[in-house]
């Protein structure tokens, strides 16, 4: 009996726990919303003039405002990207994967290159720090009863934004991803919503780059990377050049450095520079660079295999000495 009560109120504290993370997780739009995303306006974004925060605070909080949070379409942020819609020049788009950390370093704090991604266009900073600082959904907004189940509102609106930053990309597009066991996932905003909306007659190619940190994960022209390639090859996009980047997890600078740098050549016309950070595999009609970097744990395997080499031809080369010598 004990035992059982035990249990019980072990569940119950379980439960509660779980309340209390989802809650904090994500809560109805607060009062101050409005406050709020003037504030992130005002930090973030270089509007075109005449446009003022105000305009585009009544675009976006159309998208949402006295709607039923469940049903909440994509097409309702219509108005918001009219207002302040996404303009990005030929080969300056990177879109990302699972690397949130390293993206604004990438695409934000170079002087090399000219590059836009979701945290430095305007139409997604402003939503992008505005969630950064607040964990809240919009719904509901400002008295509309509200549970945020999977948070609807903010996936339609980001599910938007990939569709229409594809649609605005041209020439060479790149995308920056974390390797793992499968990098290239189709459940990802990139294989869902932006892929299926470039243009194979506006982009030349598309340019993997594939962040190897300290967990073994997928190289280029391995598993899913390759299903990307021939997903792209279908569309008609038959350009594909795929960079492996290395560098040291605990210091992001050098693979910033290595992924600008990459960059940087390409959006000059130029075939980046041969570099310890990055090996290459490409495609059909694609530029073939391979250099092998071997990480940190092949490294050691060899070192292992020269030392066993090494002792045994000494072995054996003393074996001979004995031989030759009558000792044996």
């Amino acid at each position: 009996m004990m035992y059982a009560t035990r249990m019980h109120i072990l569940v119950l504290l379980l439960v509660c726990a779980v309340t209390v993370e989802i809650a904090a997780v994500c809560q109805p739009s607060p009062k101050d919303l409005e406050s709020q995303f003037s504030k992130s306006c005002a930090n973030l974004a270089a509007l075109p003039p005449p446009l003022k925060c105000e305009d585009v605070w009544e675009s976006f909080v159309e998208g949402f405002a006295d709607r039923n949070p469940s049903d909440t379409a994509s097409d309702y942020f219509n108005p918001y990207f009219t207002t302040l819609p996404i303009e990005v020049g030929a080969s300056e788009s990177l879109f990302w994967s699972r690397v949130e950390e390293l993206v604004p370093m990438v695409s934000m704090m170079n002087e090399n290159a000219t590059i836009y991604s979701s945290k430095n266009i305007p139409a997604s900073a402003i939503i992008d720090q505005l969630n950064t600082t607040a964990n809240f959904c919009w719904c509901g907004y400002p008295d509309e009863p509200c549970t945020c189940e999977n948070c609807i509102p903010v996936i339609s609106f980001w599910e938007e934004f990939s569709t229409r930053f594809a649609l605005a990309s041209t020439g060479t597009i790149f995308w920056l991803s974390m390797s793992s066991a499968e990098t290239y996932r189709n459940s990802s905003f990139f294989a869902m919503n932006e892929i299926p909306n470039l243009n194979a007659s506006t982009v030349d190619g598309v340019v993997p780059l594939v962040v190897h940190g300290s967990n073994p994960g997928e190289s280029c022209g391995e598993g899913s990377l390759v299903t990307l390639q021939n997903g792209l090859r279908d569309r008609g996009i038959e350009d594909f050049v795929c960079y492996d980047i290395y560098g040291d997890p605990l210091d992001p600078r050098q693979l910033v450095d290595c992924a600008v740098g990459i960059i940087t050549a390409i959006q000059k016309g130029n075939v980046p520079t041969p570099s310890p950070c990055f090996g290459t595999a490409g495609g059909s009609g694609s530029r073939i660079l391979i250099i092998v970097v071997p990480t940190a744990a092949a490294t050691v395997t060899i070192a292992v295999v020269v030392i066993v080499v090494l002792v045994i031809i000494t072995i054996l080369y003393r074996r001979r000495r004995a031989n030759s010598d009558g000792l044996l």
